[in-house]
């Protein structure tokens, strides 16, 4: 046991055996949710729909198949309806060539409808299962294949054109050198500029690199921020806060989730932090330009990427000088970080009005300002306000046009879907016990007369929760339809604080305990 210790306390005072090991349990819980942070099939299942948008991008490109407005979008084959598992088909890099495989003749009709389509056995399902879009040939003959479907134990391969001639011993192969372009449906995603769509396209068919490859590598950079992020914490803040908000990041069912998926690049909604985090602990004019700079770069990329939770993100960015704001002890010191606030503000706001003309331009194909008039009226007011029913073909967007800020704030704060911190100890336990438990925790601080302490945490909890609740406002129509997944704000520090100030108490609390056992002895 002594040794564990000794070995413990060794790793734990090696910042560099500190920093690696950190970056292994946040890249092995962000790639494999080797920790269990999030349910294992709402981990493999999270928001595939909205990374197939991404690969979507990567296969046209890859096909010469043409996209002028955007670089998002989806491909499927004509009367098909499944569209995330073509998608997911279509990029991978595995395809082989396919020979010789036994078709199976003689169906009964009455079971199963063979127009258009052969079957062969199941046991071959990994070997053709690549083959949506592409040729299959029996003899002389080829067509392009519509879907492959198990049915039984049987693949049904479904193709385009006339019936294929089929003998006892007929058999298949599958040739991929040819796309069927003519069978395909495309749809362009044009809410946003989709950078993250052109860089998945430039490392899938420039570096040759696989998906699984470029998803590894997305998750080795959100790592590498988040450990950033956690060390900014400690210098800024405290150790036992640095250490909460790793917990809550890596524990994290939606964090974990979100992770490796290449629509969302989870990585660019911390980015702007390290900036300006930075800034707030380093002096001296050169280095502030070039952290200006970075923070402006970032917030572009961030935008580029998608205006999702952007308000957030800015908030964030400037949390410890909104900190330092609340707790300011003089004038001074708040005007100071006032100022700087503000400055982050315009300069973060410049990055996304660049991402904003960027994206007009590509929207309309080269008129900035038909684009910006088509972005405000088909997006902006579709998340957040003033948008009208009539000009949408969803109607389901209605019931988010009509939802009062309070209606969604009150979702967010008692409706969560999953755990808050899927620990043993604390998975069971909801966002509103957790956060009742912090302001009493707040208020027992207060009343003990550490009003100093308790007006610090106040301080906290109001700076690291304000960046969650501005998105559920200002994008209250977005927040409405996609509470799901837009519970993740609330891991911005939020979470974090939280369990540091209840972490805090209970430790003050079994120390006070401790001291009166000794005394009463």
């Amino acid at each position: 046991m002594y040794n564990l210790v000794s070995k413990i306390n060794f790793i734990m005072n090696n910042k560099i055996l500190l920093c690696i090991l950190g970056f292994v349990i946040l890249y092995l819980s962000f790639y494999k949710n080797a920790l269990g942070g999030a349910n294992k099939s709402f981990f493999n299942e999270f928001q595939l729909d909205s990374e197939a948008l991404v690969l979507a991008n990567a296969f046209k490109d890859k096909e010469g198949i043409e996209h002028k407005f955007s670089n998002l979008g989806s491909i499927t084959m004509k009367g098909t309806t499944d569209r995330i598992k073509q998608e997911y088909l279509f990029v991978a890099k595995n395809k082989r060539e396919v020979i010789d495989i036994p078709v199976i003749k003689n169906l009964n009709s009455s079971t199963m409808d063979n127009d258009n389509s052969i079957f062969v056995d199941k046991s071959h399902i990994n070997e053709i299962k690549y083959a949506i879009g592409y040729q299959i040939v029996i003899g002389d003959e080829s067509r392009y294949v519509k879907d492959i479907i198990m049915q039984d134990k049987l693949v049904k391969i479904s193709y385009f054109g006339e019936q294929l001639p089929q003998t006892d011993n007929s058999k298949i192969s599958l040739n991929y050198e040819s796309f069927g372009k003519q069978y395909i449906d495309t749809w362009e995603y044009t809410s946003q500029y989709g950078l993250q769509g052109k860089m998945t396209s430039f490392l899938f068919n420039k570096l040759d690199f696989s998906i699984k490859t470029i998803q590894k590598i997305n998750v080795i950079v959100l790592s590498f921020v988040i450990l950033c992020l956690t060390y900014l914490f400690k210098l800024i803040f405290s150790k036992n806060l640095a250490v909460c908000f790793f917990i809550s990041v890596v524990f994290s069912p939606l964090v974990v989730s979100f992770a490796k998926n290449l629509y969302w690049i989870e990585f660019s909604w911390f980015l702007p932090s390290i900036f300006s985090w930075i800034l707030y602990i380093k002096k001296g004019k050169a280095v502030k330009f070039v952290l200006y700079f970075g923070i402006y770069l970032s917030c572009c990329f961030k935008c580029l990427s998608g205006y999702e939770y952007f308000s957030s993100v800015l908030l964030f960015a400037v949390s410890p000088f909104l900190y330092s704001c609340l707790s300011a002890k003089s004038k001074k010191q708040f005007i100071e970080n006032l100022v700087v606030i503000i400055k982050i503000c315009l300069i973060g706001t410049c990055g996304f009005l660049s991402a904003v003309m960027m994206h007009a331009y590509l929207r309309t194909g080269g008129n900035i300002f038909d684009g910006l008039s088509i972005i405000w009226h088909n997006d902006v007011l579709r998340r957040t306000y003033g948008g009208n029913i009539n000009n949408f073909i969803d109607p389901d967007l209605a019931p988010s046009f009509k939802a009062t800020p309070f209606e969604v704030l009150r979702t967010y704060f008692n409706s969560w879907d999953t755990s808050v911190i899927r620990l043993p100890i604390l998975k069971n336990i909801s966002f509103i016990t957790l956060i009742s438990l912090c302001l009493f925790a707040i208020t027992i601080e207060y009343a003990r007369g550490e009003k100093e302490e308790s007006r610090h945490n106040l301080s906290l909890i109001i700076t690291f929760l304000i960046p969650a609740i501005s998105w559920y406002i200002l994008g209250k129509s977005h927040s409405y339809i996609h509470r799901p997944m837009n519970f993740v704000l609330w891991y911005m520090g939020g979470v974090g604080v939280i369990l540091h100030i209840i972490y805090k108490e209970i430790i003050i609390h079994i120390k006070y305990e401790k001291v009166i056992k000794e005394k009463l002895m």
